[in-house]
């Protein structure tokens, strides 16, 4: 029914949260793929004791591409490895999902252990994801559903693009792509906000955003 896909690298501080939460949805249906990009850490131990299916990954695009063309079922959940899980957030998604026979789909965000400004950050990106919708829809790469066959038919994650590959995704959906988004929000860390720093990742949400409406992608290069 489902494919779980988690591109990793260097993921053993955050993955057995995801994977203890997806371990605890009322939802068994599924298999897990963690495309690794050969971790130096115990990543690849820690998805073999929840008995996920590992193969060889690479940077953020090509890992989920390659899980993509190994998946056994029609549906695909995309997640990056620090993101979790609340209760019923697979059977209650899927439901919505599969009951708009959707092609796409993304939910909602919520940040873990997170500061006043994180929260704010996070409130403004969902209300973006809500407004933009039904104009130019933006899929995040960190949690989104979506049909197998319309993945290779919107031809998959450019792996030529460095980053914001959500975004190159986007900007390549077709008009009548059925999407929306889904009633139960993802957690997430906000590592990135430590990484970059949270002026630099705001910055960068908001040029994600206007480069969406205006169609065109971003090749700057990840540096933190």
């Amino acid at each position: 029914m489902l494919s779980i896909i988690i591109p990793t690298y260097n993921e053993e501080k955050y993955l057995p949260t995801l994977l203890e939460s997806i371990k605890d949805q009322d939802f068994k249906d599924y298999e897990i793929i963690v495309a690794d990009n050969n971790s130096k850490d115990n990543t690849r131990q820690i998805a073999k004791k929840f008995s996920c299916r590992i193969i060889k990954g690479g940077l953020q695009s090509i890992g989920i591409n390659n899980a993509a063309k190994v998946a056994e079922n029609n549906i695909l959940l995309i997640l990056d490895a620090d993101a979790s899980l609340p209760k019923g957030f697979l059977k209650k998604n899927l439901t919505v999902f599969r009951g708009k026979n959707l092609d796409v789909a993304s939910c909602y965000i919520k940040p873990r252990n997170a500061k006043i400004i994180d929260e704010i950050t996070h409130m403004l990106s969902n209300l973006y994801y809500f407004s933009i919708k039904r104009i130019s829809p933006f899929i995040p790469s960190f949690c989104f559903f979506i049909k197998r066959e319309f993945f290779f038919k919107v031809g998959c994650f450019d792996e030529k693009i460095p980053w914001l590959i959500d975004l190159a995704f986007s900007n390549n959906l077709p008009k009548e792509t059925k999407n929306d988004i889904l009633p139960v929000h993802v957690e997430l860390s906000i590592r990135m906000a430590y990484r970059l720093g949270r002026f630099k990742q705001t910055k960068l949400m908001f040029l994600a955003g206007f480069l969406r409406l205006l169609k065109k992608n971003y090749y700057g290069k990840y540096e933190y």
